[in-house]
């Protein structure tokens, strides 16, 4: 759901692959969101990983589109995969409906949509990671993230309709 073009591949001088704009599914955010906000959360090259340590009463806030909220359990070191242009900003518990709003309403976090600008419009999606191992959640149509689990909690504010999606990671734990 992120081909925006038809791609090109070539396989040798004389065969081509083509890659085009396909289905996308109602539960992805780039069917929730203008186009302009498409283009802004669209990887245009190789994404570089980021990296945050985070714990309870900890919320990071992934562009203007999605909040993460721990709610319970210790620090650790989270992996997020986005477009490299998504602006995150973390702050407390306490403050992240005031900062994450008022944020948004200065035009302060990108990418951002002229639909999702209100507490109303988006929903929490909660979830309680496993005791070990590790988890990778994908937020459909933006990206995902992947979490060592030591039974924490966390809550998702995302736009109505959008899916989130936990998939135990392949990944060992550390």
């Amino acid at each position: 759901g992120t081909t925006l073009r038809v791609i090109e591949i070539p396989l040798t001088e004389t065969q081509s692959i083509y890659d085009t704009p396909g289905y996308i599914a109602d539960h992805s955010l780039l069917a929730l969101v203008e186009k302009d906000t498409i283009k802004a959360m669209t990887a245009k090259v190789e994404i570089k990983p980021k990296h945050y340590r985070l714990g309870a009463k900890d919320s990071l806030s992934l562009g203007g589109l999605v909040r993460l909220d721990i709610l319970s359990g210790p620090k650790s070191m989270m992996s997020f995969y986005f477009a490299n242009q998504v602006m995150f900003h973390k702050q407390t518990l306490a403050n992240a409906d005031k900062s994450f709003f008022h944020m948004l309403e200065k035009k302060a976090l990108t990418p951002a949509s002229k639909r999702f600008q209100q507490p109303e419009d988006f929903v929490p999606f909660e979830i309680t990671l496993p005791e070990k191992g590790r988890q990778d959640i994908a937020l459909a149509g933006y990206g995902w993230l992947s979490v060592p689990c030591f039974g924490q909690t966390l809550r998702f504010l995302v736009p109505q309709g959008m899916l989130v999606l936990p998939i135990p990671s392949k990944l060992s734990h550390e």
